[in-house]
C-alpha cells in the first residue's frame, strides 16, 4: 500500500506531545532555566541518536566494500559459530554435554 494508514489517535497524540513541545520552546526563549535544560536535553538525545545512525552507516558500507573487494556478498557467506564442534582450532574441545542443575527440595 502506497498511502500509510494512520489512525486519528495517533495523530491527536503527535498533535498534543508537539504542541507540548512548543509550549516549553516558548517558555526556553522567554528564558526559563527548566525549558532551556529539557530543549537542551532533548536537542542532546537527538543527537547522539544521529550520530548513532551515522556510525552504524559507516560501519556498514564498510563491511560491504569489505565483501565486494572480497568477491562475496554478505548474504552468500555463512556463519559458523567458533564454540561449535570442530569450528574454531583455538577453541577448547567440548568435555560433554552439561548436566541439568538438581533441583533442591
Amino acid at each position: 500500500m502506497i498511502i500509510p494508514r494512520y489512525s486519528l489517535r495517533w495523530l491527536l497524540a503527535l498533535l498534543t506531545v508537539c504542541g507540548c513541545l512548543s509550549l516549553v520552546l516558548s517558555y526556553a526563549f522567554q528564558g526559563h532555566a527548566w525549558a532551556i535544560g529539557s530543549i537542551l536535553g532533548l536537542g542532546s538525545l537527538i543527537v547522539v541518536v544521529a550520530l548513532h545512525a551515522v556510525a552504524f552507516s559507516i560501519a556498514w558500507l564498510l563491511t560491504q566494500f569489505y565483501y565486494m573487494a572480497a568477491g562475496n556478498s554478505p548474504s552468500k557467506s555463512s556463519g559458523q559459530s567458533p564454540f561449535a564442534s570442530g569450528g574454531s582450532p583455538l577453541a577448547p574441545p567440548q568435555m560433554g554435554d552439561p548436566e541439568p542443575p538438581a533441583i533442591m527440595s
